[in-house]
């Protein structure tokens, strides 16, 4: 009997078929460990569903060292061996070049229990590794009581009214390095669009407005004794601190004053902003209006501490007083102008500013800053600024 070439093609892809026995074990295990931005993404999402405040809820995350891709690859059983015993909501993946396990709705108890089964697997296996155990938000909250106690003693044994920036700064290192390492969840660095806009955004801008520029230091100069340039600690990027640069709109002891004047405070939360602040000098109360004060930051974009577009960066002291999924505002580079600026208002609640400023993290798009940009600028010739 002649078998035709169609046949034939059906007969032997039914062979392979019958013959086969599925992936093999290396295929199989390469399946079960994700890509470290697939990894970021589901710890972003585990995260932010932590942040909404979900009722005692937590998440734990092994972080395994002594042990690579090329191991794996050639011990596949390992990963295989360590999937039975993990939920099917479990992730493997990849973090800063280490294997990382997510575990959703898990405590510490859980999370050594999963390390001590891998650790018993990798030693059948003849593999040396070690585990480490980060729990969110118990881990953070440590660290940020621990920055509390810290700042407290800093400030009883002070003679200052103030908290000093670099001390601040300094204490908030341990909880940057935890949330900015561990729990981040950033996915991107700045986009090479962003950077370039807020270079060319702000040479234009500083060249175009020289006379603006100069004739605000006159007058500020003019105004009273004291500083053209005001200085002040804000908390940028991973908690960076970095001196804001702004043309002075308030007396020469203001700083000092603040903490008299706090219990007036507008605004709720930990930011300070008073309509008829009893600081502001007559030529600051105009600058403030048109906004004028803060062109200096366009020096602070050159240098990178800041962006034309992103969340407003807060002094240290305040920053440091946010709730966790608020200090989320951190995983971006600061900015002159966000949402809030151009479409909220005086009784805009804390709470819902810094919700804009996680909606501009999420829609963060060349036209999004371009459109927020314009807008700035017609509430700035309308004079709708904040006093």
């Amino acid at each position: 009997m002649i078998i035709s070439p169609k046949r034939r093609r059906k007969a032997s892809t039914l062979s392979r078929l019958l013959n086969w026995n599925g992936p093999s074990n290396t295929e199989a295990a390469q399946n079960q460990v994700v890509s470290e931005d697939e990894f970021r993404f589901e710890l972003q999402k585990e995260r932010s569903r932590i942040d909404r405040r979900v009722a005692d809820s937590k998440f734990s995350l092994v972080l395994v060292s002594g042990v690579d891709l090329k191991q794996l690859a050639n011990k596949p059983e390992v990963i295989l061996a360590l999937r039975e015993r993990l939920r099917i909501t479990d992730t493997i993946g990849w973090s800063s070049k280490r294997l990382t396990i997510l575990l959703p709705e898990t405590g510490r108890e859980g999370a050594e229990i999963v390390a001590a089964q891998f650790e018993s697997i990798a030693e059948f296996y003849e593999f040396n590794i070690s585990c480490e155990i980060c729990v969110y938000p118990d881990d953070y909250q440590v660290a940020h009581n621990s920055s509390e106690y810290k700042r407290s003693k800093d400030f009883q044994s002070s003679d200052s009214d103030e908290f000093s920036p670099d001390t601040l700064a300094a204490i908030g290192k341990e909880e940057t390095d935890l949330i900015g390492g561990t729990f981040s969840c950033e996915t991107e660095r700045t986009p090479v669009w962003k950077r370039a806009i807020d270079i060319l955004g702000a040479s234009t801008g500083l060249i175009m407005l020289s006379p603006v520029l100069a004739g605000a230091a006159i007058a500020v100069k003019m105004s009273g004794p004291g500083p053209i340039f005001f200085r002040q600690k804000r908390e940028g990027r991973n908690g960076k601190s970095f001196n804001i640069l702004k043309f002075r709109t308030m007396c020469v002891d203001a700083e000092s004053m603040k903490k008299r004047l706090r219990e007036f405070s507008e605004q709720d939360g930990p930011a300070f902003k008073l309509e008829n602040d009893p600081r502001l000098t007559q030529i600051g109360k105009y600058l403030r209006k048109s906004c004028i004060d803060e062109l200096p930051q366009l020096l602070n974009v050159l240098t990178g501490d800041m962006s034309l577009v992103g969340p407003r960066p807060l002094p240290v002291d305040e920053s440091f007083e946010c709730q966790i999924w608020q200090r989320k505002r951190l995983e971006v580079t600061p900015g002159l102008t966000c949402i809030w600026q151009v479409r909220g208002d005086r009784n805009t609640k804390f709470a819902d500013w810094m919700r804009m400023d996680m909606e501009y993290i999420r829609r963060r798009s060349l036209l999004f800053d371009l459109k927020l940009i314009f807008e700035t600028i017609f509430v700035a010739l309308l004079h709708r600024g904040s006093v």
